[in-house]
């Protein structure tokens, strides 16, 4: 059997799809049946904003994949193609657009609300990452439950506290983090909620404290940026668009706490 996976995911700067995308075709040949062979699709080299990302996966990518003529194709993160002759396996990792349309822009609404749903139909099986998830896909797509299985994350072995004192002082000082900090993690986009995250650092006044929000620049960024100036905190309120793996190990553990005010997620490492 020939297995073909799209990588898309994982180029630019990591997230959540991109670390789940690249540990999972890293793992993948070590339990892979004998006979079974694996082809990476790794054409788009760079992040793709939701139009572009719609013309990868429902022309670039089928075009791109005809060249291995696969048994089955593997779409580990987005919208399947739905021209496509033969066997699809998706990723679906949540619904969040149908569950919270307002948290998108009318492109991306348009992708959850018609694009996605018909794709994902489309695939011969899904996997998803919860049985929540799994439930949302049965609830809102009447997908049949035994085309989906749930497969649970688990946490990259990299990601262990770290002791070494010289090690968190190093992480510190690239990032210009002197004082005590609490940390928050995750692309920035409305359903994480940092903007209500900054409300409530300003109404707890602990001012031995920082606020520390790592993650890459999503839709409506600027919300959360106009918030942090009208309460007056850019002093305050450190946003730092991308910290490499080692670093982000090391201000997970120098941190006080981490801080998750998210309204949703599939599973939520």
């Amino acid at each position: 059997m020939r297995v073909t996976i799209d990588l898309q995911a994982t180029v630019g700067q990591s997230t959540g799809f991109g670390r789940y995308v690249g540990n999972i075709r890293a793992a993948l040949p070590a339990v892979a049946p004998d006979g079974v062979t694996f082809t990476d699709i790794t054409r788009v080299r760079k992040n793709l904003r939701t139009p572009s990302r719609i013309l990868w996966d429902q022309i670039g990518l089928p075009l791109t994949a005809l060249a291995s003529w696969p048994d089955v194709l593997f779409v580990p993160a987005f919208s399947v193609p739905m021209v496509w002759p033969k066997k699809i396996l998706a990723a679906s990792h949540d619904l969040i657009g149908l569950i919270f349309p307002e948290y998108f822009s009318a492109t991306a609404r348009w992708y959850w609300h018609d694009l996605l749903p018909r794709s994902l139909r489309h695939a011969d099986h899904i996997v998803t990452i919860s049985e929540s998830s799994k439930r949302d896909l049965v609830r809102l797509l009447s997908i049949p439950s035994d085309r989906i299985t749930v497969t649970p994350l688990a946490v990259e072995s990299t990601f262990t506290p770290v002791t070494d004192p010289d090690r968190l002082a190093r992480a510190r000082r690239a990032h210009n983090l002197p004082r005590p900090f609490c940390i928050a993690v995750g692309t920035i986009e409305p359903r994480k909620n940092y903007p209500f995250l900054v409300d409530a650092f300003a109404v707890s006044k602990r001012e031995d404290h920082d606020l520390v929000i790592v993650g890459k620049r999503g839709w409506d960024v600027a919300n959360l940026e106009q918030r942090i100036r009208q309460l007056h905190l850019a002093d305050r309120v450190r946003v730092l668009e991308y910290v490499d793996e080692a670093d982000l190990t090391s201000l997970y553990s120098a941190a006080t706490a981490l801080l998750f005010p998210s309204r949703y997620e599939g599973f939520g490492l």
